[in-house]
């Protein structure tokens, strides 16, 4: 039997999200076809694993500390994988990272499984790259005949530009997001001059690449998709629509607090016409991006039936409330059918 490196936390902004999602897939991982060794990654970059035979992994970070205690070494020679805990040394054949935002969805740790000649479960290290950063998402699916929301991009460091001239051309309520980050970390909604600085520093504090949009008047929509290496896709059979409280956006806290307002709906209202439409444009942002592997194709449905594009997470959150598993549950499919399909189709 294959054994899977199941790595989780990490050294990005969602470290905390990280493990509530890895505690949800590791409570649904195929046993019967896979061994799984869970390895906790701290926010200093330190792997921990256990030599103890868990049935679970907690969801909290001090509970995750005291259980996760003996460091882990990952060595690879002689094109074999392996991780060192104490005096044992067990062989790996997949890694299966699920480690939300930087190192884990931008490719690092895609590339780094290629380098050791490992599947890797979720997303391409090529699909990882290419939709981290937002721009060039953007750029790509263009090209490809997908509505994207107008606007800039600003770096860090450059003088900031003039709010007038924004509004101009963009609108008066902006959206100033970093362009490499996730779960609107670093998110901001600009209605007035006074507060287009404060935005543009703390976005620029998680990423010196700044979007600055125009924003989106539209209903907030989800399809979670599944791409095989072969280009054969599994898209969930219905869609998902986002109800952020009033006067808000999907900020981070409501997209993980235990007292989220927010409002997840499983197959919303929508015409045929509509829904044939967002699903064009899934299959369009699939072609022209060739995403590889796990992603949710988030975006926007205005008045005017013509989807935007907001964005596209290749290692969405998948904790018991995140949309991405339940799409698929709501689809026919059990959340361990979907975890066994990508571990089955690693790339």
């Amino acid at each position: 039997m294959k054994t899977v490196l199941f790595l989780f936390g990490g050294q990005s902004n969602e470290h905390e999200v990280s493990i509530v999602s890895a505690s949800n897939v590791y409570e649904n991982f195929p046993r019967d076809d896979y061994d799984v060794l869970p390895v906790y990654i701290d926010k200093s970059g330190i792997w921990y694993s256990t030599l103890d035979k868990i049935n679970e992994i907690p969801k909290k970070l001090d509970e995750v500390k005291s259980f996760f205690t003996e460091k882990a070494v990952f060595n690879f020679q002689n094109g074999v994988s392996s991780i060192e805990i104490k005096d044992q040394k067990i062989n790996i054949d997949i890694l299966y990272p699920l480690i939300h935002g930087t190192t884990g969805e931008d490719g690092v740790i895609q590339g780094f499984a290629k380098a050791c000649n490992l599947p890797v479960v979720g997303p391409s290290m090529e699909t990882a790259l290419i939709t981290f950063d937002k721009d060039i998402t953007k750029s790509l699916v263009k090209h490809n005949g997908v509505k994207v929301a107008p606007g800039i991009v600003w770096y860090k460091g450059e003088n900031y530009p003039d709010y007038n001239e924004l509004i101009k051309n963009y609108g008066e309520k902006l959206f100033i997001k970093p362009a490499r980050s996730g779960s609107s970390v670093g998110v901001s909604c600009v209605k007035n001059e006074k507060e287009l600085i404060p935005a543009l520093d703390i976005a620029g504090g998680e990423d010196n690449k700044v979007l600055i949009e125009g924003a989106i008047v539209g209903r907030e929509i989800e399809v979670a998709v599944f791409v095989k290496k072969n280009g054969e896709k599994y898209i969930s059979k219905v869609i998902g629509e986002i109800l952020p409280p009033e006067n808000n956006f999907y900020t981070y806290e409501e997209k993980y607090a235990d007292d989220s307002k927010t409002g997840l709906v499983i197959s919303p209202d929508l015409t045929d016409q509509e829904k044939s439409i967002i699903y064009e444009t899934v299959n369009r942002t699939i072609q022209g991006l060739n995403i590889i592997g796990s992603a949710r194709i988030d975006m926007f449905l205005p008045d005017d039936g013509i989807p935007v594009l907001n964005e596209v997470n290749t290692i969405p959150g998948c904790t018991s409330i995140s949309m991405y598993p339940k799409l698929f549950i709501a689809s026919d499919m059990s959340f361990k059918e979907l975890v066994k399909i990508m571990i089955d189709n690693a790339c």
